[in-house]
């Protein structure tokens, strides 16, 4: 048993569930799952429900009318199924590396691209993957060919290696990503694992989807360009760090472009995997290569030293560098990027990736949310200097104002992305900002019962209260905003624009 066949018997099974139409007989149906309940058993799979009531077809089929119409039986059907072939590959990948001693003892890499070049084609589980015209890259233990399959473009990672060891990264590498990074959009999408046949060798491959290239070097890169970039890196890179994994081996060739500059991050070859959190882990041996030259920390020449990440911060800084001059920094005297870009917020970046650079790992930030906490601190001093003394009216004490300012917003909606009060679906711009400010007065009216509320009480777009404020902080909110009004209308936009900022959740965002 195995996924091909689940996938496959879906069909029929839908057509059970749905027209009843079947093309299988009593037998097939009764075989199928005599031969998935012996699996089961074997493998400690607990039966579906819908899987419970298989006597016969048309128990099958009484049983999926209660699940309601058409489209809720397929819905039904899918989750079932696909939620096997999950428990189903990770089954077949734990058995894949004890079944190695097919492998040869020795893979000529040579002779394998002759081959694959010979022949232009893969056959997988899910059918054979087409080379159009052969485009192979080379890697330090894998080559990654260029193919179709089923009609979809899509890139084949072939290990060419037979240690156990770098085996089982691969199957760490597929597995892992594949459950812990499924859903993070600036991952690069793996749609299976397979072992295929070249030659008279057995070989490990993933396949993924093929993307339009590689970050390159661009002379003509724009400041804005840059910071878009470095921002969906580190966004990226702070929910893999969560999730127990640091890459290790980030580098322009492993961060590809989904389309214009939207950045998709690949290759967990080498990452490291908390052995707290995954099960299978494939750390790399003492003696094996722990990631590039260029974009490599210093300290990951030492394969003893335990990894962190602090690690991937260092290999971030690297990229800036690299994509404002086209090369890395190595040594003293780092060329500013302010030599290129001499604006505000480059001299901003220009100090993140100066700290990130640092040769000693405890002197660079320890986390990405350290980046953005400096990004934070900047963003609320470029926005809230705009409140200037020369514009004060009727004496207004500007500097109380900005203090109190600050702390009622960080009070309502949490001091940086990870304790959000909670979430707006959609950003909010200024006219919307000024209709909740406007109308925040007469819906605290409303709320005499309560002394905790939600964001929600205040605001026209669709929320979700992760926790809810003192009334209090709102209450604090419309009276600065009143005094602003009356006191102080030349503030009136800064002070729009500072609260925008906050609620929309992106008060790390580097300023425009």
């Amino acid at each position: 048993m195995d996924t091909q066949k689940l996938i496959e018997f879906k069909g029929e099974l839908e057509s059970i569930a749905t027209y009843g139409n079947e093309t299988i007989t009593q037998k097939e149906f009764k075989d199928f799952f005599v031969e998935f309940r012996q699996f089961a058993i074997k493998y400690g799979i607990e039966t579906p429900e819908i899987f419970k009531y298989t006597g016969s077809i048309i128990d099958f089929r009484r049983k999926m009318q209660t699940y309601g119409g058409y489209a809720e039986r397929r819905q039904v059907l899918d989750d079932t199924i696909y939620g096997l072939c999950e428990i189903f590959d990770k089954i077949n990948l734990k058995e894949k590396n004890t079944e190695r001693t097919k492998v040869s003892k020795f893979v000529d890499r040579k002779d394998i691209i002759k081959k694959l070049k010979e022949k232009k084609e893969i056959v997988t589980k899910y059918g054979s993957i087409k080379f159009d015209s052969l485009n192979i890259k080379e890697g330090g233990n894998s080559i990654v060919i260029f193919g179709e399959l089923q009609g979809e473009k899509v890139a084949t990672k072939i290990l060419i290696a037979n240690s156990k060891n770098k085996i089982n990264r691969f199957l760490c590498e597929f597995a892992n990503v594949v459950i812990k990074l499924n859903d993070l959009e600036n991952i690069a999408t793996l749609y299976f694992y397979d072992t295929v046949t070249i030659g008279d060798d057995i070989l490990d491959i993933i396949v993924m989807k093929q993307y339009s290239g590689t970050l390159k070097f661009d002379p003509n890169f724009s400041e804005e360009e840059i910071i878009r970039i470095f921002k969906q890196i580190i966004d990226c890179i702070e929910q893999v760090h969560k999730r127990g994994i640091i890459h290790r081996d980030l580098k322009p060739q492993n961060i590809l472009l989904d389309n214009q500059f939207n950045i998709v991050i690949t290759d967990f070859g080498i990452a490291y995997y908390n052995p707290d959190i995954f099960e299978m882990t494939g750390h790399t041996m003492s003696s094996e290569r722990l990631a590039n030259f260029d974009f490599a920390a210093p300290e990951q020449r030492n394969s003893k030293e335990k990894p962190k990440p602090t690690m991937d911060i260092y290999a971030i800084g690297q990229l800036v560098q690299w994509m404002v001059f086209g090369e890395t920094h190595k040594g003293t005297h780092r060329k500013k990027l302010t030599e290129k870009f001499d604006t505000k917020r480059m001299i901003l970046l220009d100090t993140i990736v100066e700290k990130c650079l640092d040769n000693t790992p405890d002197n660079r930030y320890q986390s990405i949310s350290e980046i953005k906490d400096e990004i934070s601190k900047y963003n609320t001093h470029t926005k809230m200097k705009n409140i200037s003394t020369k514009e004060i009216e009727n004496n207004i004490d500007v500097e109380e104002l900005k203090e109190k300012l600050i702390d009622v917003l960080d009070n309502i909606c949490g001091t940086n992305n990870e304790n959000r009060k909670f979430e707006s679906y959609n950003k909010l711009d200024d006219k919307q900002i000024e209709e909740f400010l406007e109308r925040l007065g007469e819906n605290l009216d409303k709320l005499q019962f309560f002394s905790d509320v939600g964001m929600s009480k205040f605001i026209t777009v669709n929320v979700f209260d992760h926790n809810t404020v003192n009334k209090m902080y709102y209450e604090e909110l419309n009276k600065l905003y009143n005094q602003i009004k009356t006191k102080a209308p030349k503030l009136k936009s800064s002070f729009i624009e500072y609260v925008k900022l906050a609620i929309n959740s992106n008060i790390y965002e580097l300023p425009f």
